[in-house]
C-alpha cells in the first residue's frame, strides 16, 4: 500500500514539474498553409479548374518557416497538366507563399503566388492563386478547401491513364 502512495506521489510531483516548465507556444501562421483548395481559374474568364495541395511547411529553428510544397493540377479546356510545387513563404506575414511550378512530363515550369484567407493564427479556408510568371491561366481566386481532401500522391494517380485492355485472339 505505501508503494502505491509512493507512486503516486511521484506522478504527481512529476505532472506539478512539468507544469511549471511547460511553456506552450503559438504555432507559427506558416503551419496554417496547409491542406487542400480547388475551384475555378477566374482570369482570364475560361472553362478552367486548379487544384492545389499544400503538404509540408517547414518551421526552423526559431518558429521561422523554412520550405513549403505541394502539388497543382490544372485542367483548361480538354488540356490537363499536374506540376509539384516548391517555394518559401513571405518571412513577414507567412501569408503568401512564392513557388516554382515543376510540370510532369518536361513542360516548361512557372511560378505562382499563393495568398490565404483568412489571415492570422487560423486555419486557410480559401487561397488565390495568381500567375507569378508562365503559369497556364492569370489568377484562380477563392479556391475553396476540397472536400474530400486529396493528397498529392492521389492527384497525381488520377490523372493517370488506365491501361487499354489487351485483345488477345486464339
Amino acid at each position: 500500500m505505501k508503494s502505491r502512495i509512493l507512486l503516486a506521489v511521484v506522478v504527481l510531483g512529476a505532472i506539478v514539474a512539468w507544469a511549471r516548465c511547460y511553456n506552450p507556444r503559438p504555432l507559427p501562421d506558416a503551419v496554417f498553409f496547409l491542406g487542400c483548395f480547388n475551384g475555378a481559374v477566374t482570369d482570364p474568364p475560361i472553362e478552367g479548374k486548379v487544384t492545389v495541395v499544400i503538404e509540408t511547411v517547414v518551421i526552423e529553428p526559431g518558429g521561422i518557416a523554412g520550405p513549403i510544397t505541394g502539388c497543382i493540377q490544372t485542367v483548361i479546356g480538354l488540356k490537363a497538366q499536374f506540376a509539384t510545387l516548391s517555394g518559401s513563404l513571405d518571412p513577414e506575414t507567412s501569408q503568401r507563399a512564392v513557388m516554382t511550378a515543376m510540370p510532369a512530363g518536361g513542360d516548361t515550369p512557372f511560378d505562382v503566388l499563393i495568398a490565404r484567407e483568412p489571415v492570422g493564427a487560423v486555419k486557410a479556408v480559401e487561397i488565390d492563386v495568381t500567375d507569378a510568371g508562365g503559369a497556364p491561366f492569370t489568377q484562380a481566386a477563392n479556391l475553396a478547401r476540397c472536400a474530400p481532401v486529396v493528397t498529392c500522391a492521389a492527384l497525381a494517380a488520377s490523372m493517370r491513364s488506365a491501361p487499354a485492355p489487351v485483345l488477345e485472339l486464339p
